[in-house]
């Protein structure tokens, strides 16, 4: 990855002990903050879709309108960016979290994408503001795909899929590195990175933490170092 001496250097070598062990410092906690810096249309390379995928397909192809519950971590929104921008094809429009059921209005073959819909709003969706959504959505060719947390109420008449399975964890951490670093100085992670990446030590954190979002933050911490010079307190 890193050349010392002419030699390449390997990620176990290069990443260090402690970019592994899942500590919190101060720049991890800071890190919570700041978005994946993999591009909406770069998702369907490094994002592995969970079980629920083909249903919220369906409901779109049926309804034009699906609404994606789950916890974090569970992919939702990534999956709601792939369907409307890889999937179907439309122009991706994003609501503010706070917009009432309302102000929802469908253009014209564009995917509209309401982000985490806040609770307060989702609770006041009744069934006369389904009834005009399905009918815009079908005049204008348009869809509508809402994430929501999974305690959040939503009307039964609303179709819904689960979000409850994660993806492979082990498989997001090796895509999103190769992403990272291909995209950056097109290198490519080599057969030992990947036995690596597929060790216990690897497990036993993804175990550990259990969520997409921390997978890829640890993904972009590797290939920091992968990236860079390498320099003394690389090794």
């Amino acid at each position: 990855m890193g050349d010392q001496g002419g030699e390449a250097v390997g990620l176990r070598d290069a990443v260090g002990e402690g970019s592994i062990a899942g500590r919190r410092s101060p720049r991890d906690l800071a890190e919570d903050l700041l978005p994946t810096d993999v591009k909406d249309e770069d998702l369907p390379e490094v994002y592995v879709r969970p079980e629920e995928h083909a249903r919220a397909r369906q409901a779109l192809a049926e309804h034009r309108l699906v609404v994606l519950r789950g916890r974090t971590g569970s992919g939702r929104n990534a999956m709601a960016r792939q369907l409307l921008r890889h999937e179907l094809g439309v122009e991706l429009e994003e609501l503010a979290r706070d917009t009432e059921p309302a102000q929802v209005r469908p253009s014209k073959d564009a995917g509209v994408l309401l982000e985490r819909w806040r609770p307060e709003q989702a609770g006041r969706l009744d069934d006369q503001h389904l009834v005009e959504w399905r009918a815009a959505l079908e005049r204008v060719q348009g869809y509508l795909v809402v994430t929501v947390d999974d305690d959040v109420p939503v009307p039964a008449s609303v179709p819904q899929v689960e979000c409850a399975s994660v993806p492979d964890l082990q498989l997001v951490l090796q895509q999103h590195l190769a992403y990272f670093l291909r995209t950056r100085d097109g290198r490519r992670l080599r057969k030992e990175d990947l036995e690596w990446l597929g060790g216990d030590r690897v497990r036993r954190r993804l175990r550990r933490r259990h969520e997409l979002r921390s997978t890829v933050r640890l993904a972009r911490r590797l290939a920091r170092p992968l990236s860079a010079a390498p320099t003394p307190d690389h090794f």
